[in-house]
């Protein structure tokens, strides 16, 4: 079996070069896009036969919450799925990610739910998952020049604020989730089918909110593939209102290795946390060093006294 991981990274190359060396396995390849806004030349170091780059014509100028998001993982999905070698399995994560799991564990984890579908789902809407039906029905725009000419249209009523998205969907029942996931190839080869074969459809979810959160999930939650779908391996812990997530460090690292499973309570449901984000420069290297020594001790679980961290909780976005 082999695993195509697929690395979407803007910042921090001393990070994604510890997450790169966590990753590297004899059967896993990792490809990696570069936001086009970034300057490319400080992670163009990270060369190894396995790790490889998006073509310069695929890099995309990524924004958040913005369709671009999913041009980058589309560059990445393409990119793997047309390598010379047969990938089993595609990973989606951010750079600012790390394993909990060394990647022997991984790679034997992933052999150990050859069928699985790791991503969150429900269905719009879902008031505890923080998914209205407004990512549907209010307009988004790019935060381009032309985006905020019709922006401001929207603003001074000459186009409208909402749109029905049934007539667009369809047959299609909307789901949303996080945007991380591990999918199987077949999966994966679905996603992009269905990608090109509804451009009706994708044009509107162009112009939503946080497309990334919806796409792949809709077409995944519409398809045969849903009776293998489980929750996601990423935990991300975010705080009541905050627009981005908790930056995580060498004692949350320690709490995951304790209690490496999402609450069944969770919106999204139990299951295996296998990747944690987020993590910078300065909270990686610790983090790794904490995982690496657990692993290497005989015994399976960190017998030291519990952090003063908050509880586990359900990602939200």
């Amino acid at each position: 079996m082999k695993t195509a991981y697929l690395i979407m990274a803007h910042t921090a190359p001393v990070h994604l070069r510890r997450l790169v060396e966590s990753l590297r396995h004899p059967d896993a390849c990792i490809f990696i896009h570069i936001d086009a806004k970034a300057d490319a030349a400080p992670f163009l170091s990270l060369t190894a036969p396995n790790v490889r780059f998006c073509d310069q014509r695929d890099r995309v100028r990524v924004h958040w919450g913005d369709y671009s998001q999913l041009e980058a993982t589309y560059a990445l999905m393409r990119t793997a799925l047309a390598a010379s070698e047969h990938f089993d399995r595609l990973v989606l994560l951010s750079g600012m990610d790390l394993p909990i799991r060394p990647a022997a564990e991984l790679h034997r984890f992933f052999e150990e739910h050859a069928t699985a579908e790791f991503i969150n789902l429900v269905q719009i809407p879902n008031v505890a998952a923080n998914k209205p039906e407004t990512r549907l029905t209010d307009r988004w725009f790019r935060p381009t020049l032309p985006g905020k000419i019709l922006r401001r249209l929207v603003r001074h009523g000459v186009l409208p604020s909402s749109r029905d998205y049934r007539p667009a969907f369809g047959d299609l029942k909307p789901f949303a989730g996080s945007q991380w996931w591990a999918l199987t190839r077949a999966c994966s080869e679905h996603v992009l089918a269905q990608v090109a074969a509804r451009p009706a459809w994708v044009r509107f979810i162009k112009g939503t909110s946080c497309a990334d959160e919806t796409l792949i999930q809709t077409l995944v939650g519409n398809s045969r593939f849903a009776a293998n779908a489980v929750r996601a391996l990423t935990y991300t812990r975010w705080r009541p209102g905050a627009s981005s997530p908790d930056m995580l460090g060498r004692e949350d690292m320690l709490q995951l290795l304790q209690q490496p499973e999402h609450p069944a309570s969770s919106v999204y449901g139990g299951g295996p946390i296998v990747f944690a984000r987020k993590f910078d420069e300065a909270t990686s290297a610790e983090a790794l060093e904490l995982m690496r020594a657990t692993f290497a001790d005989a015994h399976p679980h960190v017998t030291h006294s519990a952090p003063r961290t908050p509880t586990l909780e359900p990602e939200l976005t």
